[in-house]
């Protein structure tokens, strides 16, 4: 009689950190006398409990904060701002985006938001196209930059979001990995 073979695999590791909560299917391999054999291993329902998004990363020695507010303008304003801060010992070399060194995203449900880009396209995004062009800049020990970026609210909702509390993501692009940062929540109307 032919052994029985098992894998166990942990279901982060299948999920990742990209793949959507779902019902996922799989198939096994098998390779006997050169040749090769798929045969269905089942199904599986997979979901990720997520953490909340987080406002705050450190990466490389750098910390990233994002924050929102609704400044009082009329007509009013969403303002993202990004506080980079070397919080190392030593000087530190960043670069991010110069012409979008934060993109905002809106969600209309905070659960939505925390699992942004992994529950589907925001509720809204930019229109414009950024370049990615690279600022390179250093930064002392302690030593911080800021970053804003704005938009109305009447923009933000155009004809079809409708006003309400809405939960905002501030990506920031550089050199290594997309830094996906919760920016707070706001409540809009026109």
């Amino acid at each position: 009689t032919p052994k029985e073979f098992r894998k166990l695999i942990a279901e982060p590791d299948i999920m990742g950190d990209a793949l959507p909560d779902g019902r996922y299917y799989f198939s096994a391999t098998i390779e006997v006398n050169n040749t090769s054999v798929d045969i269905p291993a089942g199904e599986l329902e997979m979901s990720r409990a997520q953490a909340p998004l987080p406002s705050v990363r450190i990466v490389d020695g750098v910390k990233y904060e994002a924050r929102t507010e609704l400044l009082p303008n009329l007509p009013s304003m969403v303002s993202t701002k990004l506080m980079v801060t070397n919080v190392s010992r030593s000087p530190v070399e960043a670069n991010i985006a110069r012409d979008c060194p934060i993109i905002l995203y809106a969600y209309q449900d905070e659960t939505r938001r925390d699992a942004a880009f992994r529950s589907g396209e925001p509720d809204w995004r930019p229109r414009e196209r950024c370049y990615l062009v690279m600022d390179r800049f250093t930064l002392s020990p302690g030593e911080s930059r800021e970053f804003e970026t704005q938009v109305s609210a009447s923009d933000l909702m155009g004809e079809s979001l409708p006003p309400g509390r809405y939960y905002f993501v501030a990506a920031v692009y550089n050199e290594g990995p997309t830094i996906v940062l919760s920016a707070g929540e706001a409540d809009l109307e026109r």
